[in-house]
């Protein structure tokens, strides 16, 4: 039940934004944090009327877990990219180490659990894109705006594309969010929920 939901709040989370923010807070930063926020909020209005089920945030140092009567249900770790971050992949920024880390976290963490043996992991990769050219007046605007300049050309299916060559997990949901505008840029958010073995 608890992958599924998870899997539906991430299918729903673009209308739970206003019009334009969450392309606003993914060109002013990192969306990791803002993005696994609002699923939280929207696992826990799904899950609150049953009893013994909670979401939590940073439980035990995993990015968001829904727990049954204090033992792990679901256990997700989330990591956010820039379009850049696939299209230019650099040894200082190895995400998929990082999300290959995250796993053996949650698998060692889950080994204490013994009565969670349905609990699932779930990576979840975010990759924030802006199309076309980034203007030199928003530099002090953009993070990374060095970086983005990189990848202007890039498109969604070359970062689809670059990510499955790099991800060996099993992929089992992903898509592209129409984030919005901002700063003259239309912004899409790419995603990917993986499984790890």
């Amino acid at each position: 039940m608890t992958p599924k939901l998870f899997l539906q709040a991430v299918e729903n989370l673009v209308s739970s934004f206003e019009k334009n923010e969450l392309a606003y807070l993914s060109v002013t930063q990192k969306n990791e944090h803002a993005i696994r926020d609002r699923i939280a909020f929207l696992l826990h209005r799904e899950l609150q009327a049953l009893n013994g089920y909670h979401v939590c945030r940073e439980w035990r140092r995993t990015d968001l877990a829904i727990l049954n009567n204090g033992s792990p249900a679901l256990i997700v770790e989330a990591k956010a990219i820039y379009s850049f971050d696939a299209i230019h992949k650099k040894k200082s920024h190895p995400y998929d180490v990082y999300l290959e880390n995250d796993a053996a976290k949650s698998f060692k963490l889950l080994a204490q659990y013994p009565e969670s043996k349905e609990c699932q992991v779930l990576l979840f990769l975010t990759a924030t894109h802006i199309v076309g050219h980034v203007s030199e007046k928003y530099r002090h605007i953009f993070k990374y705006y060095k970086d983005l300049k990189k990848s202007e050309t890039a498109s969604v299916s070359d970062i689809q594309e670059q990510i499955s060559q790099i991800i060996d997990y099993e992929c089992i949901s992903k898509g592209v969010w129409s984030a919005g505008h901002v700063f003259e840029n239309e912004v899409k958010v790419l995603y990917w929920v993986f499984k790890p073995n």
